[in-house]
């Protein structure tokens, strides 16, 4: 599950669980049963249609603010699908087994919380699980709230934890993102955009990034089995734009220039955004 926002404003700039996406593929290849439900999902939004590059806005329904944040006078709003439509997806797989909540932004945890209500509710024998950025940069905040709703929270961006806990053993090529397989968009009825990475990680240390604290190590996918990947996540959805999460795009300038050669001489008419930003200081004329 990802979980809807609350917040004083959001939007959807390229925002996929990109994490929860590598997961389900991941386990299917263990063939394990694996559904969906991203609360942020615009096929649910016909009335809001999406830009041509795939971005565009969510329903928003006004909420009380936490006490934490009385004193700012803004209007305090919960971004997603509708409450209803949750609980009917929740009656609708109401024999599930583990359910695996996702958290990016670490001041989103209200989503959280409403999500496990739902399920304790709906689906009361499920063992809940909480990952993502919010608890492996936050665990204290995460474990101190939700500690003793959930049954198991994870912290860091290593799968194998998470796998055994499944009772699932871990093979060699999913211990590092480099093995990862393609993110998983077959529970989406349209992709407006696709988001992937080449990379984890970076190799500078700035002291306003969280990058170092989640990736301490930087890694990417070969060259071949990326470009292998852009082509299915093509032909199979038949989505244009491409969106990437990497935090340090350009630094492998080399291994760059030749995707985006392969991808230039290929044909496909993709269009791509880097919504983390590239570095200048790469942009070489041939990169450009």
């Amino acid at each position: 599950v990802n979980p809807p926002i609350y917040d004083f404003a959001a939007y959807d700039v390229w925002l996929k669980p990109l994490g929860l996406l590598y997961l389900s593929n991941i386990l299917k290849s263990y063939n394990v049963e694996v559904k969906l439900l991203d609360c942020l999902d615009r096929n649910y939004f016909p009335h809001l249609p999406p830009k041509p590059d795939g971005r565009g806005k969510f329903p928003a329904e006004p909420v009380e603010k936490p006490d934490v944040l009385k004193n700012i006078p803004m209007l305090y709003k919960r971004y997603g699908i509708s409450r209803k439509i949750i609980e009917n997806f929740l009656k609708e797989h109401n024999d599930t087994d583990f359910v695996i909540i996702s958290c990016c932004m670490t001041y989103w945890y209200l989503g959280v919380q409403e999500i496990i209500e739902f399920v304790r509710c709906y689906i009361p024998n499920a063992k809940i699980i909480l990952g993502g950025v919010y608890p492996t940069l936050t665990p204290k905040h995460a474990i101190g709230t939700y500690g003793k709703l959930v049954d198991k929270i994870f912290t860091g961006t290593s799968i194998v934890p998470l796998l055994t806990y499944l009772g699932l053993t871990p093979t060699e090529k999913y211990i590092h993102f480099i093995g990862f397989p393609p993110p998983d968009y077959s529970e989406y009825q349209h992709v407006y955009y696709i988001v992937t990475r080449f990379s984890y990680g970076c190799h500078y240390n700035c002291s306003y990034c969280a990058s170092k604290l989640l990736y301490p190590t930087y890694s990417s996918k070969s060259i071949l089995n990326f470009i292998i990947e852009i082509h299915y996540l093509h032909s199979s959805t038949q989505c244009k734009n491409f969106v990437f999460y990497d935090d340090e795009l350009l630094t492998n300038h080399d291994s760059i220039k030749d995707i985006f050669t392969h991808l230039l001489n290929s044909g496909l008419k993709l269009s791509f955004h880097t919504p983390n930003g590239i570095n200048p200081r790469f942009i070489t004329k041939d990169i450009a």
